[in-house]
């Protein structure tokens, strides 16, 4: 897992996760810088020479996929994606009528059916609210049973109900504190059955998001490069307190991307010119 490095929206703090077993916390202090030939002073944030660590395993949290700032709380606050124990693809089941001669097989190997759903939905991730001035942290809520493959966070503003979408390869989860909606994105996402979300819904159009790269261009939509290059436009609809439905419109292709950030012209034109190609 690489090291992360992220700052907080109001710039009260930088969080800095090494080797997923340690989070750096690092406060920012607000100082004037005084111009000696004007009047006039500005404003910056400056790190304070006393920052602290927070040891993950003392929280019961391993194997870091994720972590970031979520919108909305009173003191900084992180979401942290982690997997409580190791699994691969290889335990997912798959709704499939084998051949007569490897029925005892499979019944006998995956007897178990509740042991198997265990390896299936091993990611969870916590909410933590840091109170800088004590150098205490606080787990607020949880969310347990995510999907194996679970890899990354988009933290939602609050004109969408807040909380964070948490990106899967086969499936997307909005979770925040009342609530939790789910759109499987393929057959794998179908099969993964999970009792995480009070909504499920099916897309039209399989996807995988493997690899994908995200940045918001509104307060309610996101634009995503695929792992293949395919670009997709990702509307969030909500009632205010939380994600109802989720709309993907793939609106090109271009290259895969390493990262995507916004930038409004640029992303008007390359929408522009995408469009018209089609």
């Amino acid at each position: 897992m690489p090291n992360i490095l992220e700052v907080e929206y109001e710039s009260r703090c930088a969080i800095y996760l090494v080797y997923d077993r340690a989070l750096v916390v690092l406060p920012f202090e607000e100082t004037d810088i005084s111009d000696t030939n004007s009047s006039s002073s500005t404003k910056s944030d400056t790190i304070k020479s006393r920052s602290y660590v927070i040891r993950l395993p003392n929280l019961g949290i391993y194997s870091v996929r994720d972590v970031k700032f979520l919108h909305g709380y009173y003191d900084p606050t992180i979401m942290i994606l982690y997997e409580k124990s190791g699994t691969w693809a290889g335990y997912s089941p798959i709704n499939i009528a084998p051949p007569f001669f490897l029925v005892f097989t499979i019944v006998s190997s995956f007897a178990n059916s509740r042991q198997l759903n265990k390896r299936t939905h091993t990611v969870s991730a916590v909410i933590v609210s840091l109170n800088i001035s004590a150098r205490k942290e606080t787990v607020v809520w949880a969310v347990d049973r995510l999907p194996h493959d679970a890899y990354q966070i988009v933290p939602l503003p609050d004109a969408v109900g807040g909380g964070a979408l948490i990106l899967s390869v086969n499936e997307i989860l909005s979770v925040n504190q009342s609530s939790q909606y789910r759109l499987s994105l393929n057959y794998f996402g179908d099969t993964y059955n999970t009792d995480v979300a009070t909504t499920t819904e099916y897309t039209s159009t399989p996807l995988a998001l493997e690899a994908a790269r995200w940045t918001f261009i509104s307060d309610n939509a996101l634009l995503m490069s695929l792992h293949h290059g395919d670009l997709h436009v990702v509307t969030i609809i909500s009632d205010g307190r939380s994600v109802t439905h989720l709309d993907i419109q793939r609106v090109g292709t271009s290259v895969p991307a390493a990262c995507v950030c916004f930038h409004l012209f640029l992303i008007k034109l390359t929408l522009t010119q995408l469009n018209a190609s089609f």
